[in-house]
């Protein structure tokens, strides 16, 4: 389920990094997850949707998409992921969202 994640183009990440799951259609944060690999290209560019990918392991998870915190609570604006794959987000930010996630989960 969540053990690989896709991209349009090459991301800037590296193993170690850690990634906060985004449902556009909710505009909640639903996962935190760290990326295990170099991301890779695993489909074909101008054809696929998503060619580049990393492997990455799930450290928490909201099930229920109903349930899962808006993306403001983080401090981050809906409009801010517009037409986009992905952002890059404060420690703080990450911080807040795996708070906020745990908070729904207790």
């Amino acid at each position: 389920m969540l053990r690989r994640t896709g991209f349009p183009r090459r991301p800037r990440m590296a193993p170690g990094d850690r990634l906060i799951y985004y449902a556009s259609v909710w505009r909640a944060v639903f996962a935190a997850v760290e990326v295990l690999e170099q991301p890779s290209l695993t489909g074909v560019p101008g054809t696929d949707r998503w060619p580049w990918s990393v492997v990455v392991e799930p450290l928490l998870a909201i099930p229920v998409l109903d349930r899962a915190p808006p993306i403001e609570a983080i401090g981050v604006a809906a409009r801010s992921m517009s037409q986009q794959s992905h952002i890059r987000i404060s420690p703080e930010q990450y911080s807040r969202a795996v708070e906020v996630m745990n908070s729904v989960a207790a």
